[in-house]
């Protein structure tokens, strides 16, 4: 069972990349997530780049959570974009995030200003 599920899932990464290619998408999110490996001795961590709007994946990168593992989710979701400059990206402020940012989609990253409690008073 271990070797179809393997095998179908190379399958299924070749297949992504082929057809995941000049996305039309504006607004990415990225975030990165804990889990296992057949045993809680053998953790993981998987970023992954969403379209929040179909919900489409863009990209899986799986690693241990550093700016490598941040840079490839980047560097590969930046190449699968039509336009990668006009991109509005969200994340959970990991610090990877902003330095990476500039280098691999070639422009400032200015994220959203903090909203504070005064300004939603009446």
């Amino acid at each position: 069972m271990r070797r179809l599920a393997v095998k179908f899932g190379h399958h299924a990464d070749r297949f992504h990349d082929q057809q995941a290619q000049d996305l039309d998408i504006t607004t990415i999110e990225m975030d990165e997530r804990h889990g296992y490996a057949e045993t809680k001795a053998q953790q993981q961590w998987d970023a992954v780049a969403i379209d929040p709007t179909s919900k489409f994946l863009v990209q899986i990168e799986v690693g241990p959570r550093d700016a490598t593992l941040i840079e490839r989710l980047m560097r590969s979701s930046a190449k699968r974009l039509k336009d990668p400059q006009d991109l509005v990206l969200m994340t959970d402020g990991e610090a990877s995030y902003r330095t990476l940012f500039p280098e691999i989609f070639g422009v400032p990253y200015s994220p959203p200003a903090k909203a504070r409690p005064d300004d939603f008073r009446i």
